[in-house]
């Protein structure tokens, strides 16, 4: 996989339809995976389009068992 196929983490949240502070907040406890990161201390974090499809299915998911 390329750095082109990588998503950042507003393009994720976005598909995701997800508020950024609980995107954040998932991945800090390891429940969406990085792909890498930027360099530099600030530098962003990207995600695998897979993961983030992976994320979107098992919240749809959830949605559906809830109902």
């Amino acid at each position: 996989m390329t750095s082109l196929e990588l998503l950042s983490s507003s393009e994720a949240c976005a598909l995701l339809r997800m508020p950024r502070r609980t995107f954040i907040d998932q991945v800090k406890r390891g429940q969406i995976a990085t792909a890498g990161k930027l360099p530099g201390h600030t530098g962003a974090f990207l995600f695998d389009p897979d993961e983030i499809e992976r994320v979107k299915r098992e919240r749809e998911q959830a949605s559906r068992r809830s109902r």
